[in-house]
Formats: structure tokens, sequence, C-alpha cells
């Protein structure tokens, strides 16, 4: 099973969309997908839930040992939800210091035996640095992260990198896909010049130099009817349903699916 992180630290720049989207797309290509929604608002649990076959809660990975052996594997959803605050935050009423770590080997614990019933483990995780974000780089093997050209999630990049740098001292294993510029706005000549900016001086951490995804309503309109764009019956929503597969499959060569 590869398992790979949809990771930023910055809010709003369509970690969820790419997470389900690629989670989507590995579906439908046939393969057993774990998917592990690790924001306690659920959006991408939400999201995949016409879809998957399975569907838990993201708390039981920290709070239970699972037996993957019983679930129909070709797609598992972990659904994360408000009580995974109570798990790590001790301003909680449920918070148990005890079982912090335990919790933590518990996650662990869980991901690697799921390593023999799938193909790929996708992780969205929130928009926040905490064990949240840092337990799955720990585990995984590799991340991708989105990111907006605006100023502030362009400054933002910086701790995007470091933090990977930081949990592959922990973890050797994990590689870092690359940059992936999203929500892009064909009409502004800004976006237009820092993309090509972007594209030149940091080929080597985007994850291809003419990557990226468009900003379309469709995107929006998908999430709201829990399908993948593709599947709404728009020009637009085709249009950009091939990029967006198009990246996909780029992401899957990479991770070597």
């Amino acid at each position: 099973m590869k398992k790979i992180v949809i990771t930023n630290e910055k809010g709003g720049i369509g970690k969820t969309s790419v997470a389900v989207h690629l989670a989507h797309y590995c579906y439908e290509r046939g393969m057993r997908v774990l998917f592990v929604d690790m924001d306690k608002q659920g959006n991408s649990g939400f999201s995949l839930s016409k879809v998957a076959v399975e569907i838990k809660d993201t708390h039981s990975l920290f709070a239970d040992i699972q037996n993957f052996e019983t679930l129909d594997k070709y797609f598992v959803l972990f659904k994360g939800n408000k009580s995974l605050k109570s798990l790590f935050d001790p301003t909680e009423q449920e918070f148990k210091l005890d079982k912090v770590e335990e919790y933590q080997r518990n996650f662990k614990s869980n991901i690697a035996k799921a390593n023999e019933f799938f193909d790929i483990c996708i992780f969205d995780t929130p928009p926040t640095d905490g064990p949240f974000q840092r337990l799955p780089l720990l585990v995984s093997e590799f991340a991708l992260s989105p990111f907006l050209l605006d100023k502030y999630s362009i400054l933002g990049l910086r701790g995007i990198i470091d933090t990977t740098q930081e949990i592959k001292e922990v973890n050797p294993k994990i590689q870092f896909l690359g940059l992936l510029p999203n929500m892009v706005s064909a009409n502004s000549v800004t976006q237009k010049t820092t993309l090509n900016e972007l594209q030149k001086q940091l080929s080597h951490l985007m994850l291809d130099k003419t990557a990226f995804i468009p900003n379309r309503s469709a995107i929006a309109d998908a999430s709201e009817q829990q399908v993948p764009v593709w599947k709404i019956d728009k020009t637009s929503a085709k249009d950009v349903g091939r990029k967006i597969k198009k990246i996909n499959q780029l992401v899957l060569e990479k991770m070597g699916v």
C-alpha cells in the first residue's frame, strides 16, 4: 500500500478537493482505496460518503485496534469529526493525558496493519501544524502540497518545505512530490505572471512545471453533489475533469503505482 499525505498549513487552498478527486480517480481505476480524513471539520468525509463502501470514524484509528480483514476493502473511508479534538487538545473535557502515547501507537499500528489490504492510502490533513498533520507524514512515503497563487499562500511555502524536511529526519522514506498550484484564475494577469515565475524559479519543487488546477465553479458543484467533477454534465466540468485526471495520473506515476 502506497501512502500519500495532502498537506499545507494554510486553510482554504483546496487540499480536500485535491485529496477527494485523487481518491475518486484511484477507485475508478479499480484500486483498493483507504481514505483517512484527519480534519475535525469532516469535509472530505462528507464528499466521499456516497462512494465509500465502508465508513468509520477517524477517531477509532487512534482509540482502537482495527480489524481490516472484516472490512470491504474496495473503498474504506475514515471520516473526521469533532471527536478528534479530544484526542490531543488538553482544553477538551474528554482529553486524557495518559492516553496520548497509546493513541499515537494505535494510529501507527493500524496504518501498518492496513498495508496488506489496500493499494493506496490517502490522508487529508487539517490546515494547522500538529499531530493530525504530522502523524500521517510519519507513516507515509509521499506528500503533495496544493497552494494558491496569492501572496500569503506563497509566503507559506517555506513552512511546507521545512516541515517535510523535519519529518524526513524521522521518516527517511517520505518523498515530497511537489507543489501544485490550485484554483488558478485564467483571467488574472497577475496570477498568470506569478505562475510563470514560480514554474521557472521553483521548477525543482513543483509537481510538474506545467501542472495546475484552474478555478472552476464546477469543482464546487461536484463537492456539493458528492461526485468527482468529471461526472458533472457541463463542458467546463469535463474540461477541468480532464486536467485533474491528468494530474492524478502524474501523481500515481511518481508514486510508482
